[in-house]
């Protein structure tokens, strides 16, 4: 992907406004241009698609790195990233992106959109926000605002809160 610097913002800057937010979603669908616009257009609905789909935590990384690179203000979301990949976790739970969030869940296949599934979100404050879909209903949807740096530490006891893992005392 090349640098964009009409729509990037420069590495290390907050989110302050809807506006910049929406720059940072325009970042993200650009990153998945390439897939989009390598088939015919008749199938690029179904490019789409397949590309919202279970990838290894490499790619993951490499998604979000590139993101970073191209100055997208995403360094808490390829920082988790890459601690759930060097983590005892990496191998016992499965992700996949979406626009700029990061969806993880238990199965080796696809939950999002319908099945359950914890959305990792990055906010326009610069909080990521941690949502865990089981219901439709918003408001009885556990739900969490982190500062980035504590992303990890949110995520492990999202895990223990809902013993996706045995405990390790």
């Amino acid at each position: 992907m090349k640098h964009r610097p009409d729509i990037g913002t420069r590495a290390g800057a907050h989110l302050t406004s809807n506006d910049d937010m929406s720059k940072l979603v325009l970042l993200c669908l650009l990153a998945w241009k390439p897939a989009l616009s390598s088939r015919g257009e008749g199938q690029a609905a179904r490019t789409w698609e397949c590309e919202q789909m279970i990838r290894p935590w490499s790619e993951i990384k490499n998604f979000y790195e590139q993101l970073v690179e191209n100055g997208a203000p995403l360094q808490g979301m390829l920082r988790l990233v890459e601690q759930i990949e060097e983590s005892r976790y990496a191998k016992g739970i499965h992700g996949e992106t979406s626009v700029c969030d990061l969806c993880i869940n238990q199965l080796p296949k696809s939950a999002y959109p319908d099945g359950p599934h914890l959305r990792i979100s990055p906010q326009a404050d610069g909080l990521l926000e941690f949502r865990y879909f089981d219901t439709y209903v918003k408001n009885r949807q556990w739900s969490r605002k982190v500062q980035q740096d504590e992303g990890f530490s949110r995520l492990e006891r999202f895990f223990d809160q809902l013993r996706w893992f045995p405990r390790l005392d």
